[in-house]
């Protein structure tokens, strides 16, 4: 009875290992099949060996008849779902007006009137819109991404000042000038308004991270503005697309350099005239005993620079006394300050517009390269401004200190009714 369960056991082991072998068999001339297979549909029908046996190919037909059932059906899997994704769903059948439309195509703006006053010098376009009337920006105007030294007497000027520097040993160091830690918080906004001043490091101070974190202005533009028409006669004003934190930077002022008594000869209005005149004023107020000023703190300027700003206020007295008075070109003998004119050539800053309640203000800020006489005049917000609110500054004039009187127009309630 043992001897037949072994046998039995012995024949069914054998069965199974036939079986295992001619299943290995099978497998082993499937790859065979398969490798064949790709070999001819790969291979180039010119260079295909034309020699080739009937036996070879009545193998492959063999092997080929062996596994045609499962082939087919996943072939017609494959044709199944090609078929269904063939098939356009409602969303993707087009309409046949929209064939002449590309697809990334967004919709233009009517209002749009100049896709970038920059024209790519800034890190974010500056679109232009008006859809009130038919004003533009005058095709002349050229962008300037930094002020330019535009003539001779204003190159000689801003060379005095860094030379008027480099004699009293002037740091600009920002992380000294401003107890170590640097004028700007870690969201890169600014701690406080210092009419002494504010210092950016340079490239001398490059090797330091903590210097590399006071370069705010000199990094240019990074909010995305756009310049919009106001629709009265306040003319095109600027606003930002997203929200401004309070006392972050927004653009500084650019345009053409020359001296004071330049722009006064070349312009009879002084609409986008601004006057680089914070230091030297500050200087002789602070000779003057008049306010309370500490000169040590305050970038320094020539001396030529500070009398030269005495005599324009000596000047301007005699006129307001109604005295004779040399002509206005005629008094000086040194030039005092550098102005920039924005008319024809400047940024975005520009078309910035006054108001008598301004959310912005003007900061003297010093990068590498500027002095007391050269320095970039940067705008920052005084408080947080919401996203499409126009941005706007006090342009501090006086009222009744020019003989061309501007209505203002900036509807707030405190309203000095008009600008000088």
């Amino acid at each position: 009875m043992e001897a037949a369960e072994v046998a039995s056991k012995r024949s069914k082991h054998d069965g199974f290992q036939r079986a295992a072998d001619d299943l290995a068999e099978r497998e082993e001339n499937c790859a065979e099949w398969e490798e064949n297979l790709t070999k001819r549909c790969v291979q180039d029908p010119e260079s295909r060996n034309d020699d080739s046996s009937d036996e070879e190919v009545q193998d492959e037909d063999i092997h080929m008849q062996q596994h045609e059932q499962v082939p087919e059906q996943r072939d017609d899997i494959v044709d199944n779902a090609n078929v269904i994704e063939a098939t356009p769903t409602q969303s993707q059948v087009k309409d046949p007006s929209d064939d002449e439309l590309d697809d990334d195509t967004e919709p233009v703006d009517p209002t749009l009137i100049c896709a970038d006053l920059a024209q790519g010098a800034e890190s974010q376009p500056i679109p232009v819109y008006n859809a009130h009337n038919d004003a533009r920006i005058p095709a002349s105007f050229r962008y300037l991404r930094t002020s330019v030294l535009q003539t001779t007497g204003a190159r000689e000027l801003a060379e005095q000042g860094t030379q008027a520097m480099r004699s009293r040993g002037f740091d600009i160091c920002a992380r000294k000038r401003h107890k170590g830690i640097g004028p700007y918080r870690f969201n890169r906004t600014l701690k406080k308004f210092d009419t002494d001043g504010i210092l950016e490091c340079g490239a001398v101070c490059s090797s330091n991270q903590q210097c590399a974190a006071t370069r705010v202005v000199s990094q240019g533009l990074t909010l995305p503005l756009y310049i919009k028409h106001t629709g009265t006669d306040r003319g095109f004003g600027v606003k930002c697309s997203r929200g401004i934190l309070r006392n972050g930077f927004i653009a500084h002022y650019t345009g053409l350099g020359m001296t004071d008594s330049e722009a006064e000869q070349l312009r009879c209005q002084d609409a986008y005239l601004f006057g680089l005149d914070s230091f030297v004023g500050q200087h002789h107020a602070a000779r003057q005993s008049t306010e309370d000023v500490d000169a040590s703190r305050l970038p320094v300027v020539p001396e030529t620079a500070i009398e030269a700003w005495s005599d324009d206020l000596r000047y301007l007295k005699l006129k307001e006394d109604d005295l004779p008075t040399p002509s206005p070109l005629k008094h000086k003998t040194h030039e005092s300050h550098i102005v920039l004119d924005a008319q024809n050539a400047g940024n975005v800053a520009r078309f910035v517009n006054h108001s008598c309640k301004p959310n912005c203000r003007m900061q003297a800020v010093l990068t590498e390269g500027d002095n007391g006489l050269w320095y970039k005049p940067a705008l920052f917000a005084m408080t947080n401004i919401k996203a499409d609110t126009e941005i706007t500054y006090d342009y501090q004039y006086e009222v009744g200190s020019s003989a061309e009187a501007l209505d203002c127009n900036c509807g707030a309630r405190n309203c000095r009714g008009r600008f000088k």
